[in-house]
């Protein structure tokens, strides 16, 4: 990092160490073995955006609801080696039930789901990024890294 950007320092975000600003920002994935803590970027919620998205507009009815039981089992076929546990989900359901309501709507008994806007871009970049991107850009260049 210091050959990237020599002059970052992480007191400008309020933190003593790296490793502090990573575990406030909640967009990585931390393990700690023993005294080296291990760092990974969390897997994207847009690409689950965009399959639920597509899924819709392929299987929604006349007046645009699909059922998310139905959304779950086209998943599941579109997609076999999906696991909505990396997102911190049991299962597809839960991850559709859990998506902002702004691209999505459910009904009252949360069975079924449309879209909002079916022209509304769903790839755009979900999360607010509240650090620079020289930093998401070095962490990128790597799968695993420890510090």
């Amino acid at each position: 990092m210091a050959t990237i950007k020599p002059d970052f320092d992480t007191r400008t975000y309020r933190r003593a160490k790296l490793s502090g600003l990573l575990q406030a920002l909640d967009l990585f994935e931390i393990k700690l073995e023993g005294s080296q803590k291990f760092v990974r970027k969390k897997p994207s919620f847009a690409k689950v955006l965009k399959i639920v998205h597509d899924v819709i507009i392929d299987y929604r009815g006349l007046n645009e609801w699909t059922s998310i039981n139905l959304l779950a089992i086209e998943i599941a076929k579109i997609n076999p080696d999906f696991n909505p546990r990396i997102f911190g989900y049991q299962n597809i359901q839960e991850i559709i039930k859990a998506i902002d309501s702004k691209y999505f709507e459910l009904d009252a008994d949360k069975t079924r789901i449309k879209l909002l806007s079916i022209k509304r871009k769903i790839n755009a970049t979900i999360l607010p990024c509240i650090f620079p991107n020289f930093l998401v850009q070095w962490l990128n260049n790597s799968q695993f890294f420890y510090f």
